[in-house]
């Protein structure tokens, strides 16, 4: 079924690699039309600028009172040339005229920047600043690309605008300064706003024909513009040309995800890659499941065995301290029984397995955009399951450097918590490549739902100290009697402060101190330093605002969290490590109280799992552990349980050891 699934992802990959190649060509080269065509607009306006004279523009830059549609679009020309400034202006009328506008207009310098613009290799002004864009969107009635200009519309055809603005150059009220200039030719600019000039029509036809010329909520257009004064008129083309431009680019940038089809190619190699291993893999598990179903058949007669084995076996003469040891173990789980009774001690409840991973790319910490749909898997997991805290764990290849576990890990978490994720219900672990699956697959990022242990009450310090108070040594009791009932665990110490300014040390000093000091006290008590990791976070995880007293009590707070990959690993460990063969009869019962979650202690299903899986290599090897590992590697023709789907048959394990069905 893995190697099924592969294949069928491989393909897909393949598929929809094909498909966006395709498609990211056919967009090359209609865009690169596109582009050109508008390349020639561009030079066109910037032509019809080059050629106006210098007194036409000095004209325009002589009148102290500038109508508003010619102050307007030299606002829009002035926004376009200086992004920066134009970018924090939120309307067309601040910008001044005698500061800003008028110099703008002296001729050499305004062809100059105009025949530079865009600036080369750096992103389009209007692409760059988006306030800009909008600006003019709002400011300018934009022309459909298909309709010509007034300048190109056909002999004997009009436009309704053009139409207007020809009854209003033959109507007998002129609008335009008919006094000739000194070389004799009529003015370009009217001496007054266009809105004065209509309102002083007499004429009814005359009023209409004007008003048409400004568009929806009185927006610029090219025949109000070039009304008013044909050398501004041509400075309005030039920005109706940049505009379009701009969006065309916008437009062919978002339709060709070039970066997105090099993932793909990446994702597809990987997917390949991971086929060639499942292949491998599939081989080795048809010969593990053929050994699986015999030992199966003979399961019960070696089971049996193996309990008369432990019932009857001989008592070796020893030195009394194993014989204590026994003893102390008995007397660790009354213990136990004891403080999760009076609620002294408590686990939180794992019902959920977060199942989703990020995979990355060979010696990348970047996420593709495939990333989105694992994340909100994980997001919807948290939002159904309040109080719910996951840690991301990263890995990397073998030959990868090992920073780049965590890097991956901390990329993701800052992701979820961009997303809204609270970050004090997250944590973030590299484990490099210890705990690689594969060549193929041991890039990514996998979650675990993290276990907290519960205490009755709030470990308490001196002020500002990072002193243990003695009032708080009897809540670690019930921390001790667990971690004595169950030695396989392994715990991390959360220290945790508010806001508050501290003197001599900053609050993640303090955090870590007390962290130590809490683990101290635990290894006094009994517990082993080597299954203790002191961590402090300051108080850079808070539960609730430090704006308040009682938000900073919440605050100042000590955690502890299980260990969930490093407890399986040291399980693990017991099969392979110096400890090998020399677990006793009462470690055979802390294991099965372990995978059965015996004295209310109901561990996450991966420890119990770990735990059963050594009790069976033990050979100890009950009914109920040997259907979980047929069910691990799937070998449907030993045990018809294995058939049913994956999900379906983890909730009956996991029923059958939370209802007491199997009892030790």
């Amino acid at each position: 079924q893995r190697l099924e699934r592969c294949c069928a992802e491989e393909t897909a990959l393949a598929e929809d690699l094909e498909a966006k190649l395709s498609a990211l060509q056919g967009q090359s080269a209609a865009a690169e039309t596109v582009r050109e065509e508008l390349r020639a607009l561009l030079e066109k306006t910037a032509g019809s600028v080059r050629s106006l004279s210098k007194q036409q523009l000095d004209e325009v830059r002589s009148l102290t009172s500038p109508p508003t549609v010619v102050r307007r679009t030299l606002a829009l020309v002035y926004c376009l040339l200086n992004p920066e400034v134009g970018s924090k202006i939120e309307k067309l009328d601040d910008v001044p005229w005698k500061q800003r506008l008028s110099p703008m207009l002296k001729r050499d310098d305004l062809v100059r920047k105009l025949a530079s613009y865009p600036p080369p290799d750096v992103q389009h002004p209007l692409l760059a600043f988006p306030a800009i864009a909008e600006l003019v969107q709002q400011s300018v009635v934009i022309p459909e690309p298909t309709e010509k200009s007034s300048e190109q519309t056909p002999k004997g055809s009009k436009t309704p605008a053009s139409g207007n603005a020809a009854r209003l150059l033959r109507s007998k009220t002129s609008v335009l300064n008919d006094s000739p200039s000194p070389n004799g030719r009529s003015s370009l600019v009217r001496k007054s706003s266009l809105t004065d000039t209509i309102a002083g029509m007499g004429s009814r036809r005359n009023s209409a024909g004007a008003a048409a010329l400004l568009g929806e909520d009185a927006r610029l257009t090219v025949e109000a513009v070039t009304f008013a004064s044909q050398a501004v008129g041509a400075l309005f083309r030039w920005v109706l040309a940049q505009f379009r431009y701009a969006k065309a680019v916008e437009s062919a940038t978002a339709e060709v995800p070039a970066d997105e089809v090099e993932q793909l190619k990446d994702l597809t190699d990987e997917a390949s890659a991971t086929a060639v291993a499942q292949r491998s893999k599939a081989e080795s598990v048809a010969q593990e499941a053929s050994t699986a179903a015999r030992l199966a058949n003979e399961s019960e007669t070696a089971a049996q065995a193996a309990e008369d084995r432990l019932r009857n076996a001989p008592v070796v003469p020893t030195p009394p301290e194993p014989e204590e040891e026994v003893v102390d173990a008995e007397e660790a789980e009354a213990s136990l029984s004891g403080s999760v009774s009076r609620g002294a001690v408590s686990l939180s409840a794992v019902e959920v397995e977060v199942r989703e991973r990020v995979t990355f790319g060979n010696g990348s910490s970047a996420m593709s955009s495939f990333a989105t749909r694992a994340l909100h898997g994980v997001i919807g997991v948290m939002n159904e399951n309040e109080g719910l805290m996951i840690c991301v764990e990263g890995h990397c290849r073998p030959g990868e450097a090992e920073a780049l576990s965590s890097e991956r890990a901390n990329r993701v978490l800052e992701e979820l918590v961009r997303q809204g994720v609270p970050r004090h219900r997250l944590r973030a672990a590299g484990f490099g490549s210890s705990f690689a699956d594969g060549e193929a697959s041991a890039g990514r990022v996998e979650f675990s739902v993290i276990q907290e242990i519960s205490i009755k009450g709030t470990v308490q310090f001196s002020p500002c100290s990072d002193q243990l108070s003695r009032a708080s040594e009897p809540l670690l009791q019930g921390v001790t009697a667990l971690l004595l009932a169950r030695p396989c665990l392994r715990v991390r110490v959360e220290g945790h402060t508010d806001s508050s300014p501290n003197w001599g040390c900053t609050n993640l000093e303090l955090a870590e101190g007390r962290a130590r000091s809490v683990v101290s006290a635990l290894e006094q008590a009994g517990i082993g330093e080597n299954r203790l990791v002191p961590v402090g976070f300051g108080e850079k995880l808070p539960k609730a605002p430090n704006s308040s007293s009682e938000g900073k009590a919440k605050n100042r707070r000590v955690e502890f969290h299980i260990l969930q990959r490093e407890t399986v690993q040291g399980l693990q460990q017991l099969l392979h490590g110096p400890r090998k063969g020399a677990i006793d009869e009462s470690g055979l019962r802390q294991l099965v109280r372990t995978a059965t979650g015996a004295g209310n202690a109901n561990l996450a299903l991966p420890i119990r799992r770990a735990a059963a899986d050594v009790l069976r290599r033990l050979g100890a090897d009950w009914k109920i552990q040997r259907l979980m590992h047929l069910a691990v590697r799937q070998d449907p023709s030993s045990c018809p349980l294995a058939m049913l789907p994956d999900d379906c048959l983890r909730r009956v394990l996991q029923f059958y050891f939370l209802l007491g069905c199997f009892q030790p």
